[in-house]
């Protein structure tokens, strides 16, 4: 997770996940395997590989709704980013989506 154009200081990434349940977030660079790949791609096979994970868009692109590139994705955050609260509430949304989802599987 690259915070660059956030105007508070970068917090190091275990504490600005330390307030988060231990087990719901899964956050780090996706690999070597992943070069060349977009984002919309490496959301569209985690959502394959997992369709209860709360996927979230942080990009400094205005995309438009109806964009196919934001399909695999639950939320849109674009850059720059105001504040890291905006962050840390899209990253709570994506939990309870995730609980949701896992308390009533569906046929996606």
């Amino acid at each position: 997770m690259v915070l660059k154009a956030s105007t508070e200081p970068l917090p190091a990434l275990a504490e600005f996940l330390a307030p988060f349940p231990c087990g719901k977030i899964r956050c780090g660079d996706p690999g070597p395997g992943y070069a060349g790949i977009s984002g919309d791609q490496v959301a569209q096979r985690i959502l394959e590989m997992d369709p209860a994970v709360g996927r979230i868009l942080f990009t400094g692109w205005e995309l438009d709704a109806e964009d196919p590139r934001r399909q695999a994705f639950d939320f849109v955050l674009t850059k720059p980013l105001r504040g890291l609260h905006t962050l840390k509430d899209l990253i709570t949304q994506a939990i309870a989506l995730r609980d949701q989802r896992v308390a009533v599987p569906s046929d996606r």
